[in-house]
């Protein structure tokens, strides 16, 4: 194992973390369309699932690889619904005065927004552990499997939201684009692992197959004659054994 896989190997609690944390805090500042008929890009469901399933493929067991995918999604979804988090703790003047109004002391503003905060992650809490769970246990059931299996598991997210929106759900204007580059995305995930993998064990194997010389065939292939004429063996030239003293 290289150096950089040691290192990936050590670090993934904390890539599994981090990595969908950040995922989510950045499309969270995504600006949302005026339109409500327009798509809105961030909340694309299928890098959530594809979490889960990358989770699942890195971890071994059942219960490991649930679990790591459960934590994944959910920093996902926490980041991406933290802004929420911040503002309830750190709220604008204007909130605290209102809430002032209402009888709220400092204190008590932030502990009340934090709980309406909490309270409406519920839901999204339950969705991270659900997918976690499915894809987490795909992705286990995945990895030990043929490389087009792992390709399909990696794609399906892409894939299946994609065609779930554009045929069946139909409820954006203007979002064949988008889903057409999802479609295509999913593709490319699958292609390039399984391309990944057949140009890998090729390497692998041409040490085996490269060309041989004369005399490594010769070597392997006793009943190959050599230039002198002569067979190895001990035979001479018409083919029968020679007489032993």
């Amino acid at each position: 194992m290289s150096s950089v896989a040691r290192v990936i190997d050590r670090t993934r609690p904390l890539l599994l973390v981090t990595l969908p944390a950040a995922y989510g805090t950045a499309v969270s500042f995504i600006p949302s369309p005026s339109d409500p008929h327009r798509f809105w890009i961030a909340n694309l469901a299928a890098p959530f699932p594809l979490i889960a399933v990358v989770a699942g493929l890195l971890w071994t067991g059942w219960v490991r690889s649930m679990l790591a995918a459960f934590a994944g999604v959910l920093s996902a979804v926490i980041g991406f619904y933290g802004r929420g988090l911040w503002n309830a703790i750190f709220p604008t003047d204007r909130i605290v005065m209102y809430y002032g109004h209402l009888g709220h002391g400092a204190v008590g503003v932030r502990t009340h927004l934090a709980s309406e905060w909490a309270i409406g992650m519920r839901q999204w809490v339950i969705a991270a552990l659900i997918t976690g769970a499915a894809f987490g246990a795909l992705g286990n059931w995945a990895a030990h499997r043929s490389v087009m299996i792992r390709a399909s598991a990696l794609a399906a997210p892409f894939l299946g939201e994609a065609l779930f929106r554009a045929f069946i759900e139909r409820a954006y204007t203007g979002a064949a684009p988008l889903w057409c580059a999802e479609f295509a995305v999913g593709l490319a995930i699958g292609i390039a692992l399984v391309t990944g993998q057949r140009r890998q064990r090729a390497e692998s194997l041409a040490p085996m197959l490269g060309p041989s010389t004369g005399g490594e065939r010769s070597a392997r292939d006793p009943g190959r004659s050599d230039p002198g004429g002569r067979r190895d063996g001990g035979q001479g030239a018409s083919g029968t054994c020679a007489p032993l003293p």
